[in-house]
């Protein structure tokens, strides 16, 4: 049950002083009173009482009954409380098209965070392999292939592709070939910046020796970005910077007999290289948009080949049954006939 102090607190919610709310409450009790009789039961100061009363007119709640004696009556609650709260939403409605049209202005800023500290930067570098859906690019220095490894594993059979980059340290960290199992391995020397990307959803960029430096156990500093574009740009920076001038591990890396989704379209492509160089055919299910109209589009399709251009245009080139060819591109695609989102590849006996 509403005691009186709560239904005092929830007439002021509506926009009433506490004042106001005493005196009201103290006329819906009492019926018509004069001002004297409502000051006792009130509560509120004598010197006061004529101007509340004032704002309650206004304000639609309180009527005057003439006579001998001035007297002043409630609104019935039912009809006063319909006010208040049509006052309220009325004003809500003006603040909610003023904050819209500032929303509607506002400059959008790239989501990027600061993190300090070896620890802390170590702990995102495995959450954020933890939330990848279908892609992971990663470089790493070889001394915490200890810590990351079974994360990789684990990551790596929920059907995620992992591209590893390692720094060897000289020789004082073993690498352990069996790693190439669960992901595809380079070898870069020398060793340069840290950089983790999940799809195109989050990425941490940090320097080589925040760590590996002794010096900067607690103050290496590191980038967690979110923003589309640079995510985008830093997809091909790692492709470029790092991955092909690293050395594979092992000379033949194992043949995916499974399905494997791609969002990077670089990787795509040297998968299908791959498997067709081992005799494979390979199918693909093409999930993105038609680049021309800028329709959504899913479709399946046999590679017939695939085309790299001067290191910067990477296609795709299928066959449908109808025997219509298209050519699909990745993200932010605009020469090709699709912009492809996610590519699923089939390997074919």
């Amino acid at each position: 049950m509403l005691t009186d102090e709560k239904i005092l607190l929830l007439l002021q919610d509506l926009g009433l002083t506490r004042s106001e709310a005493r005196v009201y409450v103290a006329l819906v009790a009492r019926g018509a009173s004069a001002a004297t009789d409502i000051v006792r039961d009130a509560k509120v100061p004598h010197p006061r009482i004529y101007d509340i009363i004032a704002n309650l007119l206004a304000k639609g709640l309180v009527e005057i009954q003439t006579g001998k004696r001035r007297k002043y009556k409630a609104d019935k609650p039912s009809v006063a409380l319909a006010k208040l709260i049509n006052r309220f939403r009325e004003k809500g409605e003006l603040v909610t098209q003023y904050l819209n049209k500032i929303c509607d202005k506002k400059i959008e800023i790239p989501s990027i965070w600061i993190l300090k500290g070896r620890d802390n930067v170590i702990d995102k570098i495995l959450e954020i392999l933890h939330k990848a859906e279908n892609e992971v690019l990663l470089t790493i220095p070889a001394n915490l292939l200890g810590t990351l490894e079974k994360h990789l594993r684990k990551v790596e059979s929920k059907g995620v592709v992992i591209s590893l980059v390692i720094y060897p340290d000289g020789g004082k960290s073993q690498i352990d070939t069996k790693i190439a199992r669960y992901a595809d391995v380079r070898i870069r020397e020398p060793p340069a910046s840290i950089l983790i990307i999940a799809d195109f959803n989050e990425c941490l960029l940090c320097s080589y020796n925040t760590l590996t430096s002794l010096h900067l156990v607690g103050e290496g500093h590191a980038m967690v970005i979110g923003d589309f574009e640079l995510l985008q740009i830093l997809s091909y920076f790692f492709y470029h910077s790092f991955w092909i001038w690293g050395k594979p591990l092992v000379q033949e890396a194992p043949t995916r007999k499974y399905t494997k989704n791609f969002v990077y379209i670089w990787k795509a492509i040297e998968e299908v290289d791959m498997l067709m160089k081992k005799g494979y055919k390979v199918k693909a299910l093409i999930k993105g948009k038609n680049i021309i109209d800028q329709t959504p589009t899913q479709f399946e399709a046999l590679v017939i080949k695939t085309r790299i251009i001067n290191a910067r245009i990477f296609s795709l080139i299928v066959e449908k049954k109808d025997g219509t060819k298209i050519s699909v591109g990745g993200r932010e695609a605009s020469i090709e006939d699709v912009e492809a989102t996610i590519i699923k590849l089939i390997p074919i006996e």
